[in-house]
């Protein structure tokens, strides 16, 4: 097996840890929980980091007042939205009719014009739309080596990949084992497509950035929380309800649960 084959078959097995796998999630489980989400989804966890990473590609020219982008998987706006004020144009890109609802809603009340909607999954995007910079973060059907490539596809000069690094699955990693399921994020770390890339002779460059959020919440709502979030992928009864509060009062001091945590997101560049 070539170097190749390796990585790829490293990424795919830790990728397969996913609870969205592990529960036998298809596309349209899949599509129908993104539009659920639209409405309550928010940036902040990441929000500093979405800020520095639209400043470093400012300032190293890569985009600018002239650029066209293309942001595939772009959700409500997150870097659609950021990088608009500095280019020429963004086209969102996303499969989920919600999420680009309330991309264009967020728009207009910044009176913001040049962002363009486009209903389209990753691998549906129309041949014939091509944009200085090709871009996709936190697109969980990215993450894959067919995906990932399909970006070049669609840009005149520069894709950009960004996704989760964290290290560690912190309390829902620990949530997920007590249910029985060694399930984990750490398929979606950016050294996968970056080992990829250069394994295929591509110039890749990666670099990280992080963010340290503090957030202690009261035991309640941290239960809820997770019960939320085991929700979304399977159905819930008494047993697992007790399993989770057991995990989440084992972490408990005075009343609250400390989520405080230092976030990590990886930012893949490449020439076409």
């Amino acid at each position: 097996m070539g170097n190749e084959d390796t990585i790829c078959s490293k990424w795919i097995k830790e990728r397969a840890k996913h609870p969205s796998f592990g529960e036998g999630k298809g596309r349209e489980d899949m599509q129908r929980m993104w539009n659920e989400s639209a409405t309550t989804y928010s940036d902040s966890q990441y929000s500093a980091i979405s800020d520095d990473i639209v400043s470093a590609l400012l300032s190293e020219g890569i985009v600018n007042k002239d650029s066209t982008i293309l942001d595939i998987g772009c959700g409500t706006g997150s870097f659609a939205l950021r990088f608009s004020p500095h280019v020429s144009k963004v086209i969102g890109s996303d499969s989920s009719p919600k999420m680009l609802e309330r991309l264009m809603d967020n728009a207009s009340e910044r009176n913001v014009n040049n962002i363009e909607p486009l209903l389209s999954d990753c691998l549906s995007i129309p041949s014939d739309v091509v944009c200085d910079v090709a871009f996709s973060s936190l697109c969980p059907p990215m993450n894959d080596p067919e995906s990932l490539l399909s970006m070049e596809a669609h840009s005149k000069r520069y894709c950009i990949y960004v996704s989760s690094a964290n290290i560690g699955n912190g309390i829902e990693g620990e949530v997920w084992k007590a249910l029985g399921c060694d399930y984990s994020y750490s398929g979606y770390d950016t050294t996968y497509p970056f080992e990829y890339l250069r394994s295929i002779g591509k110039d890749a460059k990666l670099r990280f950035f992080t963010q340290r959020n503090q957030s202690i919440i009261p035991i309640e709502e941290c239960v809820n929380r997770y019960l939320r979030l085991v929700s979304k992928y399977r159905g819930m009864n008494g047993d697992m309800e007790h399993t989770i509060r057991d995990v989440i009062a084992s972490h408990a001091k005075d009343g609250n649960i400390d989520l405080s945590r230092e976030m990590r997101m990886g930012m893949l560049i490449w020439e076409v």
